[in-house]
């Protein structure tokens, strides 16, 4: 019988997309804030620097999401992934073409097929649904203490390694390396119980943040450039803490069973698609923020920005709707004929057009 998705870790999820566009609007797009910001406009400046260090958890959150539910590898889970993510990519390439913004060309064909430098993360998840049931093994036959030496063990090598590049692999938490340390911390938090009072999580959230905001804002300060990088650093402690604390307070959360974020929630990943398209991030995403910032101010500078945010998020879910009746379809006249593609979905439940689960 398949299991209906929990809404509020579905919530969670919509969220973290919305934050991924508002880490892509803020240092990616307008350049990280100055020592100049810092003292001709502290108001601004601080601003930016929240934005950036609480939506700079998108990522970890997703991949904590997934290791909650854990990834349960199947066929059609990988072609479901794989045809939403060539949908978009050959999709978009398409209409360049048609429009004749791009020329065919071997790079442009590479870009479809991901095998270009791009969309880094299609490739990192792809990995780590590879690796999923090796992960999987492990958690379920490892003590508690076994996981717990695993873990801290991790976890130190990987901050002392990854910060100022010393380990080229680990890139700076843009990799399968370190989707693994988070999987398996967010498996070992959800067995072994999390007995922490929920004051204390929304603490734990909100300083953990603070605390990367406010080792950025002094490195920028004293003009040090050392923690600048360490801050945006996806292996951070504080934005695993962070990405780990929020997503055990979502799962506190009683919202039932709501059709509406459920369905939504399943194009989450599309709006990554779409935005983060090789063809699209910085020529259209990126520069539109910037014109946006360089021609309004103060809050109506705010609610522009928001405003295309929702858009794009509102535009990919719409695209992402053909898609899902063209694999609705599909997979009901191959599953008539072959039922190794059966029901399993991918990862918690239910389709997985979004992989992040």
């Amino acid at each position: 019988m398949k299991k209906l998705r929990q809404s509020n870790i579905e919530l969670l999820r919509i969220i973290s997309m919305l934050l991924v566009l508002m880490v892509h609007a803020d240092f990616f797009s307008l350049g990280i804030p100055s020592h100049d910001l810092m003292l001709a406009s502290p108001g601004q400046f601080t601003f930016r620097v929240l934005v950036e260090f609480l939506s700079i958890l998108c990522v970890d959150i997703f991949v904590v999401i997934s290791g909650w539910f854990s990834i349960r590898l199947s066929v059609r889970g990988c072609c479901n992934y794989l045809w939403q993510c060539l949908y978009f990519s050959a999709g978009i390439y398409a209409v360049m073409l048609l429009c004749g913004i791009v020329s065919l060309s071997p790079g442009g064909i590479l870009g479809i097929f991901y095998l270009d430098k791009g969309v880094w993360f299609v490739k990192a998840y792809l990995a780590l649904m590879i690796l999923a049931p090796v992960l999987n093994a492990f958690v379920d036959r490892a003590s508690r203490k076994q996981m717990e030496t695993v873990l801290i063990a991790f976890f130190i090598f990987q901050t002392i390694f990854s910060f100022r590049g010393a380990a080229e692999f680990i890139q700076a938490g843009y990799s399968t390396f370190s989707f693994i340390g988070l999987y398996l911390l967010a498996r070992y938090m959800r067995i072994y119980r999390h007995n922490i009072p929920t004051p204390h999580l929304v603490g734990i959230f909100i300083g953990s943040v603070l605390a990367n905001a406010a080792v950025f804002s002094a490195d920028v300060y004293f003009r040090t450039d050392f923690a600048t990088g360490i801050c945006m650093n996806y292996a951070n402690p504080l934005i695993i803490i962070g990405a780990m604390s929020i997503t055990i307070l979502f799962s506190r959360l009683d919202l039932g069973t709501n059709k509406v974020i459920n369905y939504i929630s399943g194009s989450c990943f599309a709006v990554y698609l779409l935005h983060c398209s090789s063809w699209l991030f910085v020529p259209v995403y990126c520069a539109t923020v910037a014109r946006i910032y360089a021609s309004s101010h103060g809050i109506f500078c705010v609610v522009y920005i928001a405003l295309f945010i929702l858009a794009v998020f509102v535009l990919a879910v719409l695209f992402d709707q053909p898609r899902r009746c063209l694999w609705h379809f599909i997979t009901s006249r191959i599953n008539e004929r072959s039922p190794i593609l059966g029901n399993s979905a991918g990862v918690q439940c239910g389709e997985v057009s979004s992989p992040l689960r």
